[in-house]
């Protein structure tokens, strides 16, 4: 008997930690419904569909053909196959530079070297992220209704299975960001931080972190700028309050401080230790990427920013200028003839990022046939998922203004929406910015769509 209170008791733990007073059969019912319907779709796209109706599509294996599945399955066989021969010594994360292949490599060595083996692991990925999104949304409606709402968008939007029944590096990028971004919530919260919960919290931004930096190291250094401004912002907060509140208690406020110190540590490990940036790079680079283009980057530092932004923002030019080298007959190619020269450039181009970042695929992209076999069913899915985003984007304004109080809702709102512009920047390709945005984009849409809920019910009920 009293080893099972001791389990009660554990478990009672865990849940306090990490789902912070949300119903844990209603957390197992939203993982176990959104597992069994991405493992569903999984074995009937790659089993059935893409072998007996729609052979055309099929690059062979259930992957989808006019894509990067099958040369991130190719790494990984080479490296199970090595593995088999080999041993498990010769096992590495990161395979010609695809951690996707490297875990992969795993499930094809112990099961077969059959994408088919990934479908369930890739399942538990999307339905954990939906659990963590689910826990960040009750922390902040502290509705259980609402918050089931605002993750139906990135639960079940048909554009996830374009990672989650395939192989792809947003299996791991996405979970990665819910982690991130959770732990940051649930500190800025406002609940009493527990030892317990300050352990768990530092550890989900630091496995968070460097899940997004194996996968996208240019993410993981956006999200950690994020961060860090909001730390300090934060920490500023409560040293205001505390000087003119004597009651509150100088103890919480250290240990606060302590945890603050120590998630600084980690952002600014991520945004500088890890890359190894150096802060006196020269303001011109010639940048071979991938061996395949050649481009020429002139940038005019700005002495009115800090160093460490003016770099940030001349690696996304970077990066633009990367992409429309290597993909210069990109179908989806938007704004080719846009040039950054200086940080005003880019700055003045945000207006038009949000724009291109929340409202991409346009209707015009709808109804219009794109180069590769699949591009039709894309774009036909992308305007199913348009057409109620731009719905739910109109309750954005609302639900800024309902919770214009909450220090966690401020940073909810600017990490998602930040991040939906440094993608829309970086990545001046429309099918491309449409997978990089998606754990950011699709929280959005579910407040969006949450809001106008809120606001049909209350009038009703008038």
């Amino acid at each position: 008997m009293k080893k099972n209170r001791n389990i009660e008791h554990f478990i009672r733990r865990i849940d306090d930690i990490f789902f912070h007073d949300s119903d844990r059969k209603l957390i197992f019912s939203v993982f176990l419904i959104v597992f069994s319907w991405t493992l569903f779709v999984g074995i009937l796209v790659q089993r059935i569909l893409l072998i007996y109706v729609f052979p055309n599509m099929n690059a062979g294996h259930g992957l989808l053909t006019g894509t990067d599945y099958l040369k991130f399955h190719k790494i990984a066989v080479r490296l199970a196959n090595k593995i088999s021969v080999e041993g498990w010594e010769k096992w590495i994360l990161r395979p010609e530079g695809q951690m996707v292949s490297g875990i992969a490599a795993i499930f094809y060595t112990l099961i077969t070297t059959e994408p088919w083996t990934l479908l369930p692991w890739n399942a538990f990925l999307h339905a954990l992220s939906a659990v963590i999104l689910f826990c960040i949304f009750n922390l902040l409606f502290k509705n259980k209704k609402y918050s089931l709402i605002a993750v139906l968008p990135f639960a079940f939007f048909p554009s996830s299975f374009g990672w989650t029944i395939m192989l792809h590096n947003e299996n791991y990028i996405v979970p990665g960001v819910m982690l991130v971004v959770y732990s940051l919530t649930l500190f800025f919260y406002g609940s009493k931080i527990k030892i317990s919960r300050f352990v768990f919290i530092l550890l989900m931004n630091s496995v968070g972190l460097a899940i997004i930096y194996q996968s996208r190291t240019s993410a993981a250094q956006a999200m950690a700028g994020v961060n860090l401004l909001f730390l300090v912002l934060f920490t500023g907060k409560k040293v205001i309050e505390t000087c003119f509140n004597k009651r509150k208690s100088q103890i919480k406020l250290g240990v606060r401080i302590v945890l603050i110190i120590l998630l600084i540590i980690i952002q600014i490990e991520a945004l500088l230790g890890l890359s190894g940036i150096k802060l006196n790079q020269p303001t011109s680079y010639h940048v071979k990427s991938d061996q395949r283009a050649s481009i020429e980057i002139t940038w005019t530092r700005s002495v009115w920013i800090p160093n460490i932004i003016d770099q940030k923002l001349e690696q996304m030019v970077r990066m633009r200028k990367t992409q429309l080298s290597l993909f210069s007959k990109g179908a989806t190619n938007i704004d080719e003839e846009v040039n950054f020269n200086k940080a005003i450039d880019v700055i003045s181009y945000i207006p038009r990022s949000l724009q291109i970042g929340f409202l991409a695929p346009f209707p015009s992209h709808w109804i219009s046939s794109g180069p590769k076999v699949t591009s039709r069913f894309q774009r036909l899915e992308s305007a199913f998922e348009m057409v109620i985003s731009y719905i739910a984007l109109f309750g954005l304004p609302a639900a800024l203004y309902s919770n214009r109080k909450s220090f966690s809702f401020w940073y909810l709102m600017c990490m998602l929406i930040g991040m939906v512009i440094v993608y829309t920047i970086s990545m001046p390709n429309i099918g491309t910015l449409y997978r990089f945005r998606y754990p950011f984009y699709t929280p959005l849409i579910g407040i969006g769509l949450t809001t106008w809920i809120k606001r049909f019910n209350k009038n009703r009920m008038r």
